[in-house]
């Protein structure tokens, strides 16, 4: 499953926010689907990235 970091282009969401609610969903998600082996979440810049990755490795501590 993938999951685009929609709406915090041009449309200006702010992506902090969006990264919480994204890989805060996709964990909820994960606890009731099993059948999913590989989550991807689509970033358009390396800022986005980083983002994604300070944050999961947040959840992971």
């Amino acid at each position: 499953i993938a999951f685009p970091a929609i709406s915090c282009g041009v449309y200006g969401y702010p992506k902090a926010q969006a990264v919480a609610v994204a890989v805060d969903e996709v964990e909820r998600c994960l606890e009731s689907y099993l059948m999913f082996k590989r989550v991807v979440f689509a970033c358009f810049d390396q800022s986005m990235a980083d983002l994604y990755r300070a944050c999961l490795q947040n959840q992971a501590t």
